[in-house]
């Protein structure tokens, strides 16, 4: 399993529990994707094969920009499709259109 999945499932379910103890509040767990920022560029340095498949992946658009990713959140903000406690994963792909709740 990759690094990070165990922490980002337990922040996905923490968010579920906190929308369903606060229906008041409205809730949303945001996956931005890959962002292209010194973390993540650090992250892939860590063997040959992940530095080239880094540089593919910057070369063909899937890492995005930090601006980009704050954009569409703010995007499914205004739009409010999802339902208190979704989990929202925003990809390159969904960036000419696509639907929430759940996957953007």
């Amino acid at each position: 399993m990759p690094r990070g999945f165990e922490g980002k499932a337990a922040r996905a379910m923490y968010m579920r529990v906190v929308a369903l103890e606060n229906p008041s509040v409205t809730v949303l767990s945001y996956n931005p994707g890959p962002v292209d920022t010194a973390m993540f560029g650090h992250m892939q340095g860590g063997s040959e094969d992940c530095a080239t498949r880094y540089e593919k992946a910057l070369k063909h658009g899937k890492v995005m920009t930090p601006e980009v990713t704050a954009n569409a959140l703010v995007y499914i903000l205004e739009q409010q499709k999802f339902k208190s406690g979704d989990l929202v994963v925003f990809s390159p792909a969904h960036i000419d259109g696509g639907s929430t709740s759940g996957s953007f």
